[in-house]
């Protein structure tokens, strides 16, 4: 029987896919010979709907159910809980993107797209850790430095030591680590990504050590530093059409982005992440809708079965409402019950979640009240 902890709701990807057992180990392997998906495609899928319901999931399983479904890589950084419980509901309307950035302030943390592989760790790194990678690259290929700016897949097998690995990573790249022994022992579950530049990889796998790596201009010779504070990047983009309009637009979408116009092009000083949808906004792509941007009215749909206790916090957490049971329900709390509803509003869930236990329920103050009749 699955595991009731678990609860999806209509998780939307580019064809219906059903759901299956989450085997257990670190997200970061979509699974099923199915290779992780990359560019276009990935940012593609981070558009597509998706809806979730989970009541004290694990963060490792519940990562790993979406790394699979949408055959993505994620990569959960090693300073952060695997199995710490998760209670979170996303509204139906929700993207990918939003449900990730929205599951990682849930819990505090953050999230960023290093080229196709989602990051998810602590707020600090994640906020520059794709801007990182990319100055890197930059650099790389300013000295030329082919052996770092190449694309390759990354691929490495259950109880990996990440010494092993990046030691690895040099002997078949031809370049050296000039202090790897500051990079302790770990242990790391199997994971598959897909092709990305080798300084995201290095990037990425140094990022739970808060560290990065830097070299001397043409040196094949690597050494291990603190992750840098490189918060924006510099690019330049041609614009075709209306300029003040696509230009209103990218204020409006990119708040955080300095957009200088001159002329047919604009020089844009932001994030990596801005960046690349700053560039599908002016290829007419579809992009990125601002985060801080919500439906009129959110409609809900759950199909589940679920302990009430938990399920009645879960749908509370979500809400942003605090929640406070009657003492006189309370061995109402362990009951499974089950909701089925399609497209409700806030107001409908609650009725339906407080009759499943013969109760009344209320909003007031910021609280959800659930006392009997």
């Amino acid at each position: 029987m699955a595991d009731m902890r678990r609860v999806f709701v209509g998780f939307v990807v580019a064809a219906a896919m059903s759901l299956g057992h989450v085997p257990d180990g670190w997200p970061g392997e979509p699974g099923q010979g199915t290779p992780p998906r990359s560019g276009d495609s990935f940012r593609r899928q981070l558009l597509t709907p998706a809806t979730v319901t989970w009541t004290q999931n694990p963060l490792r399983d519940a990562l790993g159910e979406l790394s699979r479904q949408g055959s993505i890589a994620v990569w959960l950084d090693r300073r952060v809980d695997p199995d710490q419980r998760v209670d979170f509901v996303s509204p139906r309307d929700a993207t990918l993107d939003a449900l990730l950035h929205d599951l990682a302030r849930h819990i505090g943390l953050g999230v960023a797209y290093v080229d196709s592989v989602v990051y998810v760790g602590p707020t600090e790194t994640a906020s520059v850790l794709a801007t990182v990678a990319e100055a890197r690259l930059d650099a790389a290929r300013r000295d030329r430095l082919a052996f770092l700016s190449r694309k390759a897949p990354l691929s490495w097998p259950e109880l990996t030591e990440p010494r092993s690995l990046l030691a690895r990573i040099a002997d078949g790249n031809a370049f050296a680590w000039s202090n790897l022994d500051e990079v302790p022992h770990d242990l790391w579950p199997a994971a598959d990504w897909p092709a990305i530049p080798r300084t995201h990889q290095l990037t990425l796998l140094l990022a739970g050590f808060d560290r990065s790596f830097e070299w001397t201009s043409a040196s094949q010779t690597l050494r291990i530093v603190p992750v840098p504070r490189i918060e924006r990047i510099e690019r330049n983009y041609g614009m075709r059409g209306d300029s003040g309009e696509k230009l209103a637009e990218l204020r409006r979408r990119f708040p955080g982005a300095e957009l200088t116009p001159s002329g047919a092009r604009l020089r844009a000083v932001a994030s990596a992440e801005d960046h690349f949808w700053i560039q599908r906004t002016l290829q007419g792509l579809p992009s990125l809708a601002p985060r801080g941007d919500t439906p009129r009215e959110v409609r809900y749909t759950l199909r589940t079965t679920a302990p009430f206790g938990g399920l009645a916090k879960a749908i509370a957490d979500r809400l942003e409402l605090q929640l406070d049971i009657d003492p006189r329900l309370e061995s109402q709390s362990a009951r499974n019950v089950m909701l089925d509803v399609k497209e409700v509003t806030r107001d409908e869930l609650l009725r339906i979640l407080a009759d499943a236990v013969g109760a009344t329920y209320e909003v007031r103050d910021g609280t959800l009240i659930i006392r009997p009749r």
